[in-house]
């Protein structure tokens, strides 16, 4: 189903960071305990696949109107409303990757460490996003009243606090791609709860249930209005099957990752090649072969076989490339601020009108080389002060 308004795109949150070691100390009523996954080795195909997904939506969102709907490269470039589908399952995955334990009854964590070190990991970039943004929605509100003042104000408030996708009057107002960081937080917030009712739980069943909630919010999405259509597309419950069937691959991983490798190639490079193929042709195909369905299925795959072939290496494990990846929650949470700040400097400020592909090219390269900065002098140093000690990367 596609999804007009959704600057979707996320997380992007490939690489967690372990919270903080805890006592083995019996549990407090304030604080519950979060058991840990035995150390595991990095997935960085994984980490770099982010990267592809966070230029999908830099993409979508700067050629979106500008080429003909009939072209085999405009239906690859619409894919970007469908990045949010595979962040949402790739943190369901790895937070299990990393986190789930099978047999190992030695280490815990708390989950107040747990949230806190998720708040590290994407509050930095977040509220940059919100501060190069913040001019533009004031602006909004106060100057071309495109933006009614109670709205504003709303937005203004729920945002800083990761709760504006519960309220799709305003969820698109400050930094539009900060929407699916609300629906992470959600996640987050029942993540420990998650983990140790669902520790007993067969993947199996766990895989299955969470395929039939999908089956689920897609039956019930087209119910209603408009505000209904705007309601589903962003509210945090129609999200958490996506959720859910990450943690259940990673559970499936973890318990059969000494599959042989000829399973993983094929697995990872046909679903690949199969979501090509479908967004490349989706102008002669029927809408259902977009749906949340068939894509769950497709991005799971991905992600299943991108973990396998991480243990072989090769160029999706190069460095250049897990930079990138590692930069993509910036490119995600920046690309709409800068977006508009471009567009004020380059063609109100400097009377510039590039071509098309000239204007994409500087663009694109100004977002990711902010990014990269980004990451490596804001988001990483934030991090370690606010976890108070160097974050290590766990996958």
């Amino acid at each position: 189903m596609q999804h007009n308004h959704a600057f979707s795109a996320a997380e992007s949150l490939a690489v967690e960071e372990r919270p903080e070691k805890v006592s083995s100390r019996k549990d407090s009523a304030t604080t519950k305990k979060l058991e840990a996954a035995p150390s595991r080795p990095p997935l960085p195909v994984l980490t770099s696949l982010r990267f592809f997904a966070a230029a999908e939506v830099l993409v979508f969102h700067y050629f979106r109107g500008k080429i003909s709907t009939s072209t085999f490269f405009w239906g690859l470039t619409s894919g970007g409303y469908s990045a949010v589908i595979f962040f949402f399952i790739l943190s369901g995955f790895i937070l299990t990757y990393v986190y789930w334990r099978a047999n190992d009854e030695e280490q815990a964590f708390s989950a107040l460490s747990f949230w806190k070190a998720r708040f590290a990991r994407i509050a930095p970039g977040y509220y940059l996003g919100i501060l190069l943004s913040l001019p533009i929605i004031v602006y909004s509100g106060l100057i071309s009243r495109t933006t009614s003042i109670p709205d504003m104000a709303l937005g203004l408030t729920l945002a800083p606090m990761f709760l504006q996708a519960w309220s799709p009057q305003v969820c698109m107002l400050v930094n539009p791609p900060g929407w699916s960081l609300s629906v992470e937080c959600f996640f987050y917030a029942t993540f420990p709860l998650l983990l140790r009712t669902l520790t007993r739980t067969s993947y199996k069943y766990l895989l299955f249930t969470a395929y039939c909630l999908v089956i689920g919010a897609v039956l019930l999405r087209p119910m209603g209005g408009r505000p209904w259509n705007t309601f589903e597309l962003y509210f945090p419950l129609y999200h958490l099957p996506e959720f859910l069937f990450g943690v259940a691959l990673g559970r499936l991983y973890i318990l059969r990752k000494s599959t042989a490798l000829n399973f993983y190639a094929p697995l990872f490079f046909g679903s690949v090649a199969g979501l090509l193929l479908l967004f490349g042709f989706r102008s002669h195909l029927p809408s259902w072969t977009l749906s949340n369905m068939v894509l769950v299925s497709l991005f799971g795959a991905v992600i299943l076989g991108g973990a396998g072939i991480s243990r072989k290496g090769g160029i999706l494990a190069h460095p250049l490339l897990v930079l990138l990846g590692e930069a993509s929650f910036a490119i995600y949470i920046l690309q709409w601020p800068m977006s508009f700040w471009w567009i004020w400097l380059s063609q109100k400020q400097l009377h510039l009108h590039l071509p098309i592909v000239a204007d994409f090219a500087t663009y694109s390269a100004l977002v990711t080389l902010t990014s990269i900065g980004s990451f490596l002098y804001i988001e990483k140093p934030m991090r370690r002060r606010i976890l108070g000690h160097t974050a290590h990367k766990a996958a």
